[in-house]
C-alpha cells in the first residue's frame, strides 16, 4: 500500500512540475508547495489539483501517509474551583466524541499522583501520542504534566494545557450552562492544536560560570557579592569614577544614621 502511495505521489509531482503549477520542497518532515502558474493556464484544473494536494498534504510525512493522531483528554475537577461551576463530566462526554480523540476522562484532582498514573495508564492503554489536559492555570502545573508524560515515554511537547479554571470557572461563576458551554469550546481548540503539535529537540550546553553585571550601584554591588559567593567569576562595569551610586552621595541612612559607604 506504501509503494502504491508513493507512485501517485511521485506522478502528482510529474504532472505538476511539466505543467508549471507548483513543485514540492520538503523542509523540516513537511511538504510546502510553491505555486508558479506559468505556463498552464486552466484555472479549472489548477484549483481541482490544488484541492486535492490540500487534502493529501497534513497526511504526508517523509513521503508516507501519517495516521492521525490519537489524543487524549483529561478533565480535573480541581476540587470544587472548577467542577463547583463548570459539568466536568459533559466536558468529558463532548471530548469524546471530538475527531482523533480515543480516550476522555475525569478526575478530581488530575495534578495528584493518582491523576498523573490515570494519564500514563491510558498512554500505554490506549497507544496516545497527545495529551490535553482541561485543568487550571499551565503556570503551576504545565511542569508537573510534562514530566508525567516524560515518565509514560512520550515526548513533554506533545501535552496541550487548557486553562478551564482561571480563563472559565472564575469568570463565569453564576452561569454553569455557559461555562460548561466555554468549557467545550476551549476543549474542542485545545484537541485541534495538540494535533498539530510537533516534539522539540533538546540540547545539553556547557554554561560559562561567569557573569557581567552592568551597573556598581548598591543593586549591583549585592549582586556581584551574591553571585561570587556561588562561585561564578563577575565583572561589574560602572561607567561613573567610583562605585557606590546614589548611596555614596549619602551622608547618613535612616534608621541607624550610620555612614552610607
Amino acid at each position: 500500500m506504501t509503494k502504491i502511495l508513493k507512485i501517485i505521489i511521485f506522478y502528482i509531482k510529474i504532472i505538476l512540475i511539466y505543467c508549471g503549477i507548483g513543485i514540492f520542497i520538503k523542509m523540516e518532515s513537511k511538504i510546502y508547495i510553491i505555486s508558479l502558474i506559468k505556463k498552464f493556464k486552466d484555472i479549472y484544473f489548477y484549483n481541482k489539483v490544488s484541492e486535492f494536494i490540500e487534502c493529501i498534504c497534513p497526511f504526508i510525512h517523509g513521503g508516507e501517509f501519517m495516521s492521525s493522531p490519537r489524543v487524549g483528554v483529561f478533565v480535573c475537577y480541581c476540587g470544587a474551583n472548577i467542577n463547583g461551576v463548570v459539568d466536568c463530566e459533559a466536558v468529558k462526554d463532548f471530548a469524546a466524541k471530538l475527531d482523533g480523540v480515543v480516550v476522555a476522562k475525569t478526575y478530581p484532582f488530575m495534578c495528584a499522583d493518582p491523576g498523573q498514573n490515570l494519564i500514563k495508564e491510558a498512554i500505554k492503554e490506549y497507544n496516545l501520542d497527545r495529551v490535553v489536559v482541561a485543568a487550571c492555570t499551565p503556570k503551576i502545573h504545565e511542569p508537573t504534566f510534562r514530566a508525567c508524560l516524560a515518565e509514560a515515554g512520550m515526548s513533554p511537547y506533545y501535552l496541550e494545557f487548557v486553562n478551564i479554571r482561571e480563563h472559565d470557572s472564575f469568570v463565569h461563576m453564576n452561569d454553569r450552562e455557559a461555562a460548561t458551554k466555554k468549557a467545550m469550546e476551549l476543549v474542542a481548540a485545545g484537541v485541534e492544536r495538540a494535533k498539530r503539535l510537533e516534539d522539540v529537540p533538546q540540547k545539553t550546553v556547557e554554561v560559562d560560570r561567569s557573569c557581567l553585571i552592568i551597573g556598581a550601584g548598591i543593586a549591583g554591588i549585592q549582586a556581584a557579592l551574591d553571585l561570587g559567593d556561588q562561585g561564578y567569576k563577575v565583572y561589574l562595569v560602572e561607567k561613573e569614577p567610583s562605585i557606590g551610586g546614589r548611596m555614596a552621595q549619602l551622608a547618613k541612612t535612616f534608621p541607624t544614621d550610620d555612614c552610607a559607604m
